[in-house]
């Protein structure tokens, strides 16, 4: 049986009594066109935008000329509670909180670059760290194979053709960090407990370096045919 517009939309759409008795299609569309636009923009107000948490590249390890512009999305994200804001009970003035350290025995001020240091525990033994090592670990920063590239121009990925042109693509822009693949492992072999964190997506960005979808869809068409996963 055949269900005609009127009756799927009778619900959502107010029509006249004339035109649901009728069963015209025609009549329908004429009528609800401009209904159905407004009933559009009403549900594409809810739609946001993903922010993506990062970009930067993704090489090869021994295939330096490979190279994909990716962005970095997180699907899932713990809610993080804010900071709190101190204002000045007088002026209701923002605050600026300071912290500073003091030896317990003497109530010097001791300075955090050089009289503080830090620790990971690291074998049974505490291995000092810096607070500049901290920082560089929660980022992605330029390795040895990026910081030769770094202000140069980078060439399209594959063989190097811009679509419907058939000429060389060039995106001039300073590379910040990248993630490098080291390897593949079967997929059988990577277990539930593996995991560690939350699962990061990535997505090619065409608009900095030409070819990247291609290339990264070949690269997961090809793990899926084989069974692999890639290491980074």
């Amino acid at each position: 049986m055949r269900v005609g517009g009127g009756a799927f939309w009778a619900n959502v759409i107010p029509l006249a009594e004339e035109i649901e008795e009728s069963h015209d299609p025609k009549k329908f569309l004429e009528n609800t066109r401009g209904i159905m636009e407004d009933l559009a923009t009403v549900i594409r107000r809810k739609e946001y935008k993903v922010r993506s948490l990062n970009r930067c590249n993704l090489t090869f390890a021994g295939a330096p000329d490979y190279v994909a512009a990716v962005q970095v999305y997180c699907h899932v994200k713990e809610a993080i509670k804010p900071h709190p804001v101190y204002l000045h009970p007088d002026n209701q003035k923002l605050l600026r909180s300071e912290t500073r350290y003091i030896n317990m025995d003497t109530g010097a001020i001791l300075d955090k670059d050089t009289e503080v240091r830090s620790y990971v525990d690291f074998g049974g033994e505490h291995v000092p760290i810096t607070y500049g090592d901290i920082a560089k670990m929660k980022t992605f920063d330029a390795d040895e194979n990026d910081r030769g590239r770094e202000n140069t121009q980078v060439f399209a990925a594959g063989n190097g053709e811009a679509d419907g042109e058939g000429e060389e693509a060039e995106v001039e822009e300073t590379i910040s960090g990248s993630l490098e693949i080291i390897g593949f492992k079967n997929r059988r072999k990577l277990k539930f407990q593996h995991r560690i964190g939350h699962g990061y997506f990535i997505y090619p960005h065409e608009g900095r370096i030409t070819g990247s979808k291609r290339l990264v869809e070949a690269l997961c068409c090809r793990m899926a045919k084989l069974g692999k996963i890639a290491l980074v």
